[in-house]
């Protein structure tokens, strides 16, 4: 099955949908093909939707390098959550002034693969909201798009706490920092199945405003965490730190 013949079943939605779940079992899928299964799961299976946006974009339906879902742990008030593929190894580069931090940083992104948990396509009392925009713009670092995109979910849910970590993430990348501390800060204090990776995120504004030692420690308590990945990626940034000069 190619990309090509999916686009194809997108006028036979019932098909299309028994061919997608006989794929989702495939541990080799071609890259354009987990995009599409990405793809249709934003659109919620709606192939007009489909249809309409591959005709009116030339973007190229590429999945993350290393895919996974990982389910939430404690989502209380999002019982309708449905889990997308994971957006593997974004969002943690960041430019600064500091030329030594700045190349770090880059060293950083290649060395890690560090990836977000699933996202959620729709959440509660809001079934609507779509997730596919924002997390291409993320992807293709688009970060005008992607605070765009996610405005228009922060207003339909603006204290769910992936909204919030989100809200952090598109900032931190546009470079407003105030404004990703402050959605990172509030999602640290609800509970939040994103606690850990929005200290990881706080840190790295620590560092970014060269408060090493404080962004040293809030690193050092992540060196514990369960979460392989951030765990890993917590004891890059000390090495990083020790070995940085001011």
């Amino acid at each position: 099955m190619e990309l090509k013949d999916l686009k194809a079943l997108l006028e036979h939605p019932n098909q299309l949908q028994l061919e997608l779940e006989k794929l989702r079992s495939d541990a080799h899928l071609s890259e354009e093909i987990k995009g599409f299964i990405v793809l249709y799961d934003s659109f919620e299976g709606d192939c007009e939707a489909i249809k309409n946006y591959l005709s009116t974009t030339e973007k190229q339906i590429i999945a993350p390098s290393q895919p996974k879902i990982i389910p939430f742990s404690s989502l209380k008030y999002a019982a309708g959550f449905a889990l997308l593929i994971g957006i593997g190894g974004f969002l943690y580069y960041y430019s600064t002034t500091n030329t030594a931090t700045n190349l770090s940083s880059k060293n950083a992104k290649k060395k890690d693969v560090f990836t977000e948990p699933g996202i959620p396509i729709y959440m509660g009392e809001n079934p609507k909201i779509e997730w596919g925009s924002l997390m291409f713009a993320i992807e293709e670092e688009s970060t005008e798009k992607a605070i765009t995109e996610w405005q228009k979910i922060q207003k339909l849910a603006p204290e769910n706490d992936t909204v919030l970590y989100f809200g952090g993430i598109v900032y931190f990348n546009d470079n407003q920092i105030q404004k990703a501390e402050k959605n990172f800060k509030r999602n640290r204090q609800i509970k939040s199945s994103y606690n850990e990776r929005s200290l990881y995120f706080l840190a790295m504004i620590d560092w970014k405003r060269r408060k090493r030692e404080e962004a040293k420690k809030k690193f050092q308590q992540l060196t514990s965490s369960t979460d392989l990945e951030l765990k890993k990626a917590a004891k890059n940034r000390i090495e990083e730190i020790e070995n940085t000069s001011e």
